[in-house]
């Protein structure tokens, strides 16, 4: 998973804080020995949201990686990449977009309260309101997953890590249109986009059919 959203990470500080650079790296690196475990087991990366963007600079930094430790590099294990309703670009057509962004950009030290908040719940809130507290994230997730969320999510350093990555997507991700021809990897892609999603606007969906992307 991303790194500092989880409560159980291991060597990750209370007050450390993760941006797209860092998780970037991080899941390049866990793709990278994740498949070299096994290098005949072929794999089918999915991303979503930002994690479509991870996935693919994933593939992208091992391909540059191979090519510069060896003149003939090997096939890469990774068969095909799956993107799911991707955000590779920002959105400032979007009211509902901008106004998020601004609260990130220029309110952000009130990410510490809500992290303090967070914490408080985790640990002393009943599991009843811990669930009411995530139900806007939760509804559509099983009985099940809404306690794993809750259990792993309440928790001051992963509230902080889950809105400072909110902050760098809006300072620094693909300002400028994303190049579907360019910047998706050398294998079967699919992207998947829906009607009602501001991180991945139809809009998108049409420049990669463009592009000869499914």
């Amino acid at each position: 998973g991303l790194k500092g959203h989880a409560s159980l990470d291991v060597g990750c500080s209370p007050f450390a804080h993760y941006g797209i650079e860092e998780q970037c790296a991080h899941i390049a690196e866990y793709v990278a020995e994740d498949v070299s475990r096994d290098p005949n087991e072929r794999t089918i990366l999915v991303g979503h949201s930002i994690g479509a963007y991870f996935g693919v600079e994933a593939l992208r930094r091992m391909a540059a990686a191979g090519k510069a430790s060896s003149s003939k590099p090997s096939p890469s294990p990774v068969v095909s990449f799956v993107g799911l309703m991707p955000f590779f670009e920002s959105n400032d057509r979007s009211p509902h977009y901008r106004r998020l962004g601004f609260l990130l950009r220029f309110f952000w030290p009130v990410l510490y309260v809500l992290g303090a908040i967070a914490q408080l719940l985790g640990t002393f809130a009943p599991p009843s309101l811990k669930a009411l507290a995530l139900s806007s994230q939760t509804d559509s997730m099983d009985p099940d997953m809404i306690d794993f969320t809750a259990r792993s999510m309440l928790s001051f350093p992963v509230v902080c890590n889950f809105l400072w990555l909110g902050k760098t997507e809006f300072d620094n991700h693909n300002i400028r249109p994303f190049d579907f021809g360019r910047w998706l990897p050398a294998l079967p892609t699919r992207l998947l986009y829906t009607d009602n999603d501001f991180w991945a606007p139809r809009e998108c969906h049409d420049r990669a059919v463009a592009a000869g992307v499914d």
